[in-house]
């Protein structure tokens, strides 16, 4: 198994505990990760996508 799918396959089940778990902002870092180290994975993408739409655009941009 490559080491980079590996990772990305825990970052993406990683994010959707944290996401289980309502902390949106973890799951979103960890979505994020596991799209940038295997782009070509819809899972991830539509996991990502799916905190979106449930929870509204990136985290980032959104005042504390």
């Amino acid at each position: 198994v490559n080491n980079t799918k590996f990772i990305s396959k825990i970052e993406n089940s990683t994010g959707k505990c944290k996401f289980k778990q309502g902390k949106f902002f973890e799951s979103e870092n960890h979505f994020k990760k596991a799209t940038e180290l295997d782009p070509s994975n819809v899972d991830y993408q539509y996991s990502l996508a799916t905190l979106y739409a449930t929870n509204g655009t990136s985290y980032y941009f959104h005042p504390l």
